[in-house]
């Protein structure tokens, strides 16, 4: 692991005005690092494109492969360009090349998550699997979680239930004997809990659920514990407690007022939106689950979200036929 010799090199050698530049610099990743922390995804990306640009001009590898980092991390759908996932590939191979293990493996995970995102689901597991292998001997144990994540979730969505479950049981065992952040633990509860969501083993999914709440509250980011609540009214509801689901999901929707940044409220109201069709499925409601999917199609039609897609044309074709519609 070079990153902190090659930094060290950089300053010592460097003169009065690139020096002045590098606190800007670091300035602005750690306003970008808080702001995505927060969910705050559109001013993440300003903060570290601005980065970018300032150490690109005083020749500061290390600090420019952090700030793109910090840009290859976020996915939005509706910002995807062929350009984003070029500079993925690009981040792994110069990480990689400069023997910057630390960050080589987040952006993996980075490459990993857009690749999934595609369906490209055999390059994303391989991509997941080198990064936690990676990460392991370095002791940083979020990249680890992370990638045990990711790899559960490229198994899950080829169906293979049985490796998702080992893979993220693998993910909460860590987070019980090491350090790791209340970020990557919420994520790592709500992903094994989605599994065994996907596995119809709908009351396991609520425990794990109303476990990853917990960690969610403790990020700083309001939309996590938005999501949390979201998929914990889902799982009441499948598990016959529609009063426990009707109070998380109203929960969610005031919360969800006041989350500031605009393309993760979209994102968010778009899943709420299907959820709450699902939910109101389950209850036989046909009518108001329509309304809810079309909702949902309303906030991602002309996206690249396929995902969301899919899953409103479905709900909405199947709230349809329960009202004869079709």
């Amino acid at each position: 692991e070079y990153y902190l010799a090659d930094l060290v090199a950089f300053v010592a050698d460097a003169k009065q005005p690139a020096l002045d530049r590098v606190k800007q610099i670091r300035a602005l990743l750690r306003q970008g690092d808080e702001r995505h922390e927060k969910g705050d995804y559109t001013q993440a990306l300003s903060s570290y494109e601005q980065a970018v640009v300032l150490a690109e001009l005083i020749g500061d590898i290390c600090h420019a492969e952090h700030a793109r980092y910090g840009l290859a991390r976020i996915y939005i759908p509706s910002i995807e360009t062929p350009k984003r996932q070029r500079l993925r590939e690009t981040l792994v191979r110069e990480t990689e090349r400069h023997n910057h293990k630390v960050l080589y493996a987040r952006s993996l995970l980075a490459w990993g998550n857009a690749l999934m995102a595609a369906q490209l689901l055999t390059k994303g597991l391989e991509v997941s699997v080198i990064a936690y292998q990676t990460a392991w001997p370095l002791g940083d144990f979020d990249t680890v979680v992370n990638g045990l994540r990711f790899s559960g979730r490229a198994y899950s969505d080829i169906g293979d239930y049985e490796s998702a479950i080992a893979r993220n049981f693998q993910s909460v065992q860590i987070i019980s004997e090491h350090q790791v952040s209340p970020l990557r633990s919420c994520q790592a509860y709500i992903r094994i809990a989605e599994i065994f969501y996907l596995a119809v083993k709908p009351q396991l999914a609520l425990d794990y659920q109303l476990e990853a709440l917990e960690y969610c509250k403790r990020t700083g980011n309001p939309a996590l514990p938005i999501t949390a609540k979201s998929w914990i009214g889902k799982y009441y509801t499948l598990t016959g407690q529609p009063q426990q689901a009707e109070i998380m999901f109203r929960e969610s929707m005031v919360e969800l007022e006041g989350y500031n940044d605009k393309l993760g409220r979209t994102l968010q109201r778009t899943e709420l939106s299907i959820l709450l069709g699902d939910a109101y499925l389950q209850q036989v409601r046909a009518k108001e689950a329509a309304n809810a999917y079309k909702t949902a199609l309303g906030l991602v039609t002309g996206s690249k979200h396929r995902r969301y897609l899919a899953m409103a044309h479905q709900g909405l074709a199947t709230a349809f036929l329960r009202q004869g519609l079709y």
